[in-house]
């Protein structure tokens, strides 16, 4: 179990702060089990983190390019990762879904069909002004 308790390259679990911010958030625990339990929920509650969201500044690619070197990885071509899906996953405040999910059921729509129609007004609505302002 110690080899998994070790610090990382990625996971600096012995720095001051780290070790901080867990005898902060399971302060009272009496066993691991509810120190695990305690840590998880403090992670999980006070930490923004979208998998969804990257970073594409161009500081952020070039440290991604580099790490990739460094472990001998190859660095993909640009759009080297295929033709879009069509499915994508948006995660978004419970109080925006909530009110989403009321006008879908009183349009008698899926909720998936109404963000659907919502996206595609929003585009045809900024390629109508694009257009207009081309021609203007």
């Amino acid at each position: 179990m110690e080899d998994y308790l070790q610090p990382t390259e990625f996971l600096d679990c012995d720095h001051e702060s780290v070790r901080e911010y867990a005898e902060r958030n399971t302060a009272g625990a009496v066993n691991d089990i509810e120190r695990a339990v305690k840590l998880y929920y403090a992670v999980r509650d006070g930490f923004q983190y979208d998998p969804y969201v990257l970073d594409l500044r161009r500081d952020a690619l070039k440290a991604t390019i580099a790490a990739l070197k460094a472990k001998k990885l190859s660095v993909p071509p640009p759009n080297g990762g295929g033709v879009a899906s069509g499915k994508f996953v948006a995660r978004v405040p419970k109080t925006v879904h909530a009110q989403l999910a009321i006008r879908a059921r009183s349009e008698g729509v899926s909720l998936n069909t109404l963000v659907l129609t919502f996206i595609a007004q929003g585009l045809g609505g900024t390629a109508t002004a694009a257009r207009a302002k081309r021609a203007g």
